[in-house]
C-alpha cells in the first residue's frame, strides 16, 4: 500500500463537497493530497484541498482534456467525481484515463447513461424482472397529462411530476387539488414543493411546448437514501438513511437505519446494472408500506457524511478499490442508529 496518494474530488462546491474532502482528511493511514475542481471559483471546496483548479463544465468538449491535463500535472491517482453532469464524459473516457495511471471512480458508460434517466432506469429494471418502480406515466401533452392524473386517482389522490433527467429537484413538484389560502400563504415557505393543478395546467398551456415529463403516484411514506459501495455488480455495504427532515431536496437530518428489505433490493438493483464503486438510491414507501425506486445516482451523495460518521468511509474506501487494494466485507461495521444534523458552515477569504 502507498502511504501517499493524490485524488482529484470534483465539483468541490456542491453541497456535499467540503464533508467529502473533510471524510477524506480523516484518513489515519495515508496521508492524501487533494485536488479540487469546480466550475466556480467562489466553490468553497476550493479553499479547504491542496490545491485547486477552474474547470469547464463536464458537458463541454474542453473538459476531459482539462481534466486529463490536471491529472497528469498533479500526478493523481484517483478521481471522485461528484456531480452528475460530469459523469458521462468521464465514464466515457476512463480508459483515457487509466492509460496515465489515473482511476476514475464511475460506473460503466452505458449504465451510467441508464441511470441517469429517470424512466429508462424503471423500464431497465422493469425488463429485469426487479419491480420496485412506482406506477409512472411519460406524458407530452396536456391530454397524456391528464389523462396519467385521472389514473393516478387525481383528484382525490395528489400526483407527482418531474423530469427524466431533473437535477436536484429541478421540476419537481407534488400536484394537489388545493386552492392556498391566506394562512397557506403566511405560513408556508416559497419553495414549498406543493403545486395546485391548475397552475401547472396554466403554466403548461402557455408554454409553446414542453420536454418530456414524469407522472407519477405520490408516494406518502417515509424516504431513504442509500449509500452503495459497490464493485464488478457486487454490493459490498449499502446504508440506508432516514431522511427525516429535507430543506430543498437536501438532508438536513439523518439517521442510518438498517433496513434489510431496501438492502435487499440494493443488491438485485447493484448486480442487474453491474454497478462499480459509489451509488446512491433513493428509495419512498408507498400507502401500503412498499418500497419504491425514487431513483439512482451513479455517483458519491453529498450527505455520505452520516455513513462516514457511521463508521463507514464509503469514499475512502472506494478509492482503494480503485487502487486495487483489498477491502474485507467482514470487518466493515455499521453504527446504526448514527444521527447527523446538517448546519451551515463557511469559508473565510481573508481580505487584505
Amino acid at each position: 500500500m502507498r502511504h501517499s496518494i493524490t485524488v482529484i474530488v470534483t465539483a468541490s462546491g456542491a453541497p456535499g463537497g467540503p464533508s467529502i474532502i473533510k471524510g477524506l482528511r480523516s484518513v489515519k493511514e495515508r496521508t492524501i493530497k487533494i485536488v479540487a475542481t469546480d466550475i466556480r471559483n467562489d466553490a468553497a471546496g476550493l479553499y479547504l484541498a491542496d490545491k485547486a483548479y477552474i474547470v469547464p463544465p463536464g458537458n463541454d468538449p474542453t473538459y476531459i482534456d482539462k481534466m486529463l491535463n490536471i491529472a497528469i500535472n498533479e500526478q493523481v491517482d484517483a478521481i471522485l467525481p461528484l456531480s452528475s453532469i460530469e459523469l458521462p464524459a468521464l465514464s466515457k473516457n476512463k480508459e483515457l484515463f487509466e492509460d496515465k495511471g489515473v482511476k476514475v471512480l464511475t460506473s460503466n458508460y452505458n449504465s451510467t447513461l441508464i441511470a441517469l434517466d429517470k424512466y429508462k432506469t424503471y423500464q431497465y429494471l422493469n425488463s429485469k424482472g426487479i419491480s420496485v418502480a412506482p406506477t409512472t406515466y411519460l406524458v407530452q401533452t396536456l391530454d397524456e397529462l391528464k389523462s396519467a392524473a385521472q389514473e393516478l386517482g387525481f383528484p382525490a389522490k395528489p400526483f407527482v411530476i418531474k423530469q427524466p433527467r431533473g437535477k436536484g429537484q429541478r421540476g419537481f413538484r407534488v400536484i394537489t387539488n388545493y386552492k392556498m389560502t391566506i394562512e397557506q400563504f403566511l405560513e408556508s415557505k416559497p419553495y414549498d414543493i406543493n403545486m395546485p393543478y391548475e397552475s401547472l395546467i396554466n403554466m403548461l398551456k402557455e408554454a409553446e411546448s414542453f420536454p418530456p415529463l414524469m407522472v407519477m403516484e405520490y408516494l406518502p411514506g417515509p424516504e431513504y437514501t442509500v449509500d452503495v459501495l459497490c464493485y464488478k455488480g457486487e454490493t459490498i455495504v449499502a446504508i440506508p438513511r432516514l431522511r427525516k427532515q429535507t430543506t430543498l431536496g437536501i438532508s438536513t437530518i439523518g439517521v442510518a437505519e438498517n433496513k434489510e428489505e431496501i438492502i435487499s433490493l440494493v443488491k438485485d438493483i447493484v448486480e442487474a446494472f453491474n454497478f462499480d464503486y459509489i451509488v446512491n438510491m433513493q428509495f419512498k414507501y408507498n400507502e401500503t408500506g412498499e418500497p419504491k425506486l425514487l431513483e439512482i445516482n451513479p455517483r458519491i451523495a453529498g450527505t455520505v457524511c452520516l455513513s462516514i460518521e457511521a463508521g463507514v468511509n464509503i469514499p475512502y474506501l472506494a478509492i482503494k478499490l480503485a487502487l486495487g487494494e483489498e477491502i474485507k466485507k467482514d470487518e466493515i461495521e455499521v453504527k446504526w442508529g448514527t444521527i447527523i444534523i446538517r448546519y451551515w458552515d463557511h469559508v473565510t477569504i481573508k481580505g487584505s
